[in-house]
Parts: C-alpha cells; sequence; structure tokens
C-alpha cells in the first residue's frame, strides 16, 4: 500500500498528543506523590482519577497508531515514520526518555504506597494481637511462627 498524503499530518498529531499525554502524566505522578506524603484521601482520589483519563487517552492514541500503521500496509509504526518523514520517527524517539522518567516516579509513588501499606498492615497485626515480627523464635523445621493465642489489644 502506498502512504496517503493525509498520514504525516495524522502521524504528527498523534505524536504531538502523546508527548501532552506523557508531559500531564508526569506532572500527575508528581502531584500524586506529593499527596501520597500528605495522605489526604480527597486529593489522591482526584490525582488518581486524573492520571486514569490520561492513560485513556494513551490507549486512545495507541489505537491511532495501530489503525494507522495497518493502512499503511507496513506492519511497523517505526517503519511507517521512517518512510513519512525521518524526523517523525526522531520525535517518536524522543518519548523513550520521557517514559523512562514517569517509570520512574511511578516506581516511587509505588514504594510510598507499599511502605504505608505495610505500616498499615504491622498496626493492624499488633491490634488483633498478632506478632508482626517474632524476635527470632523458631519452630522445629526452623520457621519463624506467629503465636495465635497472644491476646489482642481490642475487641469487636
Amino acid at each position: 500500500m502506498a502512504i496517503r498524503r493525509d498520514f504525516p499530518d495524522r502521524a504528527r498529531s498523534i505524536i504531538s498528543r502523546d508527548k501532552e499525554s506523557l508531559r500531564l502524566l508526569k506532572l500527575l505522578l508528581e502531584e500524586e506523590q506529593r499527596v501520597l506524603e500528605t495522605r489526604d484521601i480527597d486529593a489522591i482520589n482526584a490525582t488518581v482519577q486524573q492520571k486514569l483519563d490520561c492513560l485513556k487517552a494513551l490507549e486512545a492514541q495507541e489505537r491511532e497508531r495501530r489503525d494507522l500503521t495497518a493502512q499503511s500496509g507496513l506492519g511497523d509504526w517505526n517503519r511507517l515514520l521512517s518512510a513519512m518523514d525521518p524526523a517523525l520517527l526522531e520525535d517518536w524517539k524522543s518519548l523513550a526518555a520521557q517514559l523512562r522518567e514517569i517509570a520512574d516516579a511511578a516506581a516511587i509513588n509505588e514504594k510510598i504506597v507499599n511502605r504505608a501499606r505495610h505500616g498499615t498492615q504491622r498496626i493492624l497485626a499488633i491490634l488483633r494481637g498478632q506478632v508482626a515480627d517474632p524476635a527470632g523464635v523458631y519452630d522445629r523445621a526452623g520457621r519463624t511462627r506467629e503465636y495465635g493465642n497472644a491476646r489482642a489489644i481490642t475487641q469487636a
């Protein structure tokens, strides 16, 4: 199949929207980190919803890329961009650096969430009367044990 005249403009539009979506996603991840540290539930929920909307936009742009690639008959987005305009391919490849930054920001947020989850689980275990970290006591099989007969601090 031949590359139609409107393909380069459509590809530029997709890449431009990808850049904007990634920029917004990075800002949202930074905002999410701030609200996770302050534990503001309403702000966390709002930020997560905005992130989901941004990810939906990125998915829609991915579908557009696949459609454009299928219409071209080339079977590969990079080959299509290279055939249309090598500058488009360079723009596309520059998004990889943004993706690495986004992955790093997402990993930081994941660590914050995991740390908070671990702390909450520890507190709940204490409230249930479970020993969270059994200070080096092992059973005959060499495993550490949690004592189920410990008294709970509270009762329902």
